[in-house]
C-alpha cells in the first residue's frame, strides 16, 4: 500500500516552479524504442500516422482512448503497452526538435494511463509489473519535466503525472518486488536512477538515487560473467541489456570507469555471437535479429562494430576461436574473402546453464553457418504465451508457458543435441554454470568437449571437431550410472531455406552453387528419420524466427536404442562422403574416418586426463 497522498494546487505549482529553474536534460535512450537523431522524427511521424504496432497485435493510436489489459494470449503485447512503449519515439522526437506536436499526444496517453491506475492496487496484471514500472518511470519523469515547463499543460494534467511518479518511486523502492534474479531488476534500477536524476527536488529522489546505484552495481556483477557474457542464455537479451547500459553511460546517469570497462567487455563478448550475415545467434529466447551498431545509441566500435556492420567498422577480432569456459560457450569464426563476411565459416557451441531465465532445454547444442548460408539453426523464441499452471507436468519440467509452439521451441527435440527417451532436459535442477571442459585449436581444425548430467544419473559428453568450410564431426557419449537403458536421438535441424534428400542412412543437402552437404553416421546409430513441419502426433521440424510465427525446416535424427551406454558419431561434410573402415589406434585413442572426393579424412582424438588433442590426416 502506498502512502502517496493527493497533491494540492500549491504543491503542484511549487514543483513546476522548482523544475523550471533547472535545465531540461536530454531524454535518456534506455530502450530499443528510442533511437536518437536523425531517426527520431522518422519513427515518431510513422507512429502518429499509422499507430503503434508490435508483433502482429492491433495498432494503437496514441490520440485515442486505450484499453490497458485483456486476454492472456497477447501477454507480451500488453506488457509493452503498459511500459508506455508507444510514447517512447514521441519523447525522443520532442527531445530532438522541441516540437510539441510530439509532446501533446504522448502526454495524453500517459495521463490516461495514470488516471486509470491511481494507486498501486490494480486488476491490470502489468500495471505494476516489475520491469514495466522501471521502463515507464523514466518516460513519465521526462514527460513530467517537459510538461511542467510548458504553458500548454494545466496543473491538473501535471498533477496527475506528479502523483503517478511518486507512486512509481514507492513501487521501485520496495525490496519485496525487486527482481534481483533477472534483467527485470536491472530495468527497475535504471528506471529508478533516471527518474531520481531528473527530478532531484522531489523528497523521495535522493534516497532513490542512492538505492538505484547500489542495485545497479550488484546487478551488473550478477548479470554478466567475468568474461562479459550475459547469463540469461540469450544473445538477444545480452544485446538489449547492453544497449540500455550504453544508454546509461551516454545519458550521464553514471560516470564510472568501472562500468565503462564492464560494458566494453560485454560488447566484445557479444561480438562472438553474431553470425556472418549480422544476425544474432538464436540461442535461448532469441528471435532472428540483425544488429547494426551504427544505429545503437552510444555503442562503441571495437569487435562488435566489426562483425555487425557490412563495411567493417571497428576492430577485427584477434583470434579465430574463443572459449568462454566460465560462461559455457565455444565459438569459431573463420572470415571468408567476401567483404561482407558472408563467405565466412562460423560455429557456436552452447553448454550454459546459469538459471531458468530464458533457458531452453538445449544443453550441448550448436549452430553452424558456412558458405554464405546458415546450415544448422536454433529454434528461436516464438513468444511468451499461456502461463503454465504451477504443479503441472510442464511446470515440473521447467516450462513457464503452455502454448504448443512455445513448448516446442523450448524443448530438447527442437535443438541440435541429443534427446533421451523423448524427454526434455530438466531445468528445475541445480544449474551447473558451464559444461565446457576442454578445447583446442590446431592449424585449421578446432575442437571442444563438454558434458552435462540429466535426470540425476545420465551423463552426456559431446565432442565437436570443426574444420571451417569443410566439415563438423559430432561425437556423443551417453552413460547412465544407474545402469538403466535409454533410447536416444541425435538431432540436427537445417535452416528453413535448405532442402534434404535421404540416400539410405545418409542425407544430402544442396547448398548454393557449390558442393552439397552430406550427413552420415560413423557408428553407434541404428536408424535415422527426417521430417519437415510435422504437426501430429507432436511438433517437429520447425523454427520460430519471428515472434508468433513458425516456419517449417528439415529435422533429422540418428537413433540408438536400449543401452546403458551409447556412443554415436556423425559427420556433416561438404562434398561426397562415403564410409571408410579404419582400425583403431594401438594406444586406445579414438579414430573417426570417412572418404571424401579428395581422399580419406582421419581424425584421431586423445582424451587423456588433462588433455584434449586432435590430429587430422588426409
Amino acid at each position: 500500500m502506498s502512502s502517496v497522498a493527493a497533491l494540492g494546487p500549491s504543491e503542484i505549482a511549487a514543483f513546476r516552479g522548482r523544475q523550471s529553474r533547472l535545465d531540461l536534460r536530454r531524454y535518456e535512450h534506455l530502450s530499443q524504442q528510442e533511437r536518437g537523431a536523425p531517426l527520431a522524427t522518422k519513427g515518431a511521424d510513422k507512429l502518429l500516422e499509422r499507430g503503434w504496432r508490435m508483433n502482429g497485435g492491433p495498432p494503437v493510436r496514441v490520440e485515442e482512448p486505450v484499453v490497458w489489459h485483456g486476454e492472456e494470449a497477447r501477454r507480451s503485447w500488453w506488457f509493452h503497452l503498459n511500459c508506455l512503449d508507444p510514447i517512447g519515439p514521441l519523447l525522443d522526437a520532442f527531445d530532438v526538435t522541441g516540437d510539441e506536436r510530439y509532446l501533446v499526444p504522448a502526454a495524453g496517453m500517459a495521463v490516461d494511463w495514470c488516471r486509470t491506475h491511481p494507486s498501486l492496487e490494480s486488476a491490470n496484471p502489468f500495471a505494476w509489473y516489475d520491469m514495466a514500472v522501471g521502463l515507464r518511470a523514466y518516460r513519465l519523469a521526462y514527460l513530467l519535466d517537459a510538461m511542467a515547463r510548458s504553458p500548454s499543460f494545466g496543473d491538473d494534467e501535471v498533477g496527475v503525472l506528479l502523483h503517478s511518479v511518486l507512486l512509481h518511486a514507492d513501487a521501485l523502492a520496495d525490496e519485496d518486488t525487486f527482481a534481483w534474479h533477472s534483467n527485470h531488476g536491472l530495468y527497475q534500477a535504471v528506471g529508478q536512477l533516471a527518474m531520481a536524476w531528473r527530478l532531484p527536488t522531489l523528497d523521495p529522489m535522493p534516497a532513490a538515487r542512492a538505492q538505484s546505484l547500489i542495485r545497479l552495481e550488484e546487478l551488473i556483477d550478477t548479470q554478466f560473467t567475468e568474461e562479459g557474457v550475459h547469463v540469461e542464455h540469450s544473445p538477444n537479451y545480452h544485446w538489449i541489456v547492453l544497449r540500455t547500459l550504453r544508454g546509461v553511460l551516454a545519458s550521464g546517469l553514471v560516470d564510472d570507469d568501472g562500468l565503462l570497462d564492464r560494458v566494453q567487455s560485454a560488447e566484445d563478448a557479444l561480438s562472438w555471437f553474431v553470425l556472418p550475415d549480422r544476425y544474432l545467434v538464436m540461442f535461448g529466447d532469441t528471435s532472428q535479429r540483425r544488429i547494426d551498431t551504427r544505429r545503437a545509441t552510444g555503442t562503441s566500435g571495437g569487435a562488435l562494430g566489426f562483425v555487425a556492420t557490412s563495411d567493417r567498422d571497428g576492430i577485427a577480432p584477434d583470434s579465430v576461436a574463443r572459449a568462454f569456459p566460465k560462461s559455457g560457450y565455444f565459438v569459431v569464426r573463420s572470415e571468408g574473402e567476401a567483404a561482407d563476411g558472408r563467405a565466412a565459416s562460423y560455429l557456436a557451441f552452447n553448454a550454459a546453464f546459469h538459471s531458468r531465465t530464458h533457458k531452453h532445454a538445449d544443453d550441448l547444442s550448436f549452430v553452424w553457418f558456412d558458405r554464405g548460408q546458415e546450415i544448422l539453426g536454433d529454434a528461436g523464441c516464438f513468444g511468451f504465451v499461456g502461463a503454465v499452471e504451477p504443479g503441472s507436468a510442464l511446470w515440473e519440467d521447467g516450462f513457464w508457458y503452455s502454448h504448443p509452439s512455445r513448448v516446442y521451441v523450448e524443448s530438447t527435440r527442437a535443438h541440435n543435441t541429443v534427446e533421451i527417451d523423448g524427454r526434455s532436459y530438466q531445468r528445475r535442477d541445480k544449474p551447473y554454470g558451464s559444461g565446457i571442459r576442454r578445447w583446442t585449436s590446431s592449424g585449421s581444425v578446432h575442437a571442444v568437449e563438454a558434458s552435462a548430467r540429466h535426470f540425476g544419473t545420465v551423463e552426456h559428453n559431446r565432442l565437436l571437431v570443426f574444420e571451417p568450410g569443410g566439415w563438423v564431426l559430432v561425437v556423443d557419449s551417453i552413460d547412465d550410472r544407474s545402469r538403466r537403458g535409454h533410447d536416444i536421438a541425435q538431432r540436427f535441424h537445417l535452416a528453413p531455406e535448405l532442402h534434404l534428400v535421404r540416400e539410405g542412412d545418409q542425407f544430402e543437402v544442396p547448398v548454393g552453387e557449390g558442393e552439397p552437404l552430406t550427413i552420415m553416421s560413423l557408428g553407434g546409430a541404428t536408424s535415422a528419420e527426417h521430417v519437415r513441419g510435422r504437426g501430429e502426433p507432436d511438433l517437429l521440424g520447425w523454427v520460430s524466427r519471428r515472434i508468433g510465427e513458425m516456419t517449417p525446416c528439415w529435422s533429422l535424427a540418428y537413433r540408438a536404442q536400449g543401452g546403458q551406454r551409447h556412443m554415436v558419431a556423425t559427420v556433416l561434410a561438404f562434398g561426397g562422403v562415403a564410409p571408410l573402415d579404419a582400425s583403431p589406434p594401438a594406444d586406445g585413442r579414438e579414430r573417426w574416418s570417412w572418404l571424401q572426393a579428395d581422399g580419406a579424412v582421419n581424425v584421431e582424438v586423445d582424451r587423456s586426463p588433462g588433455a584434449l588433442r586432435v590430429e587430422v590426416t588426409r
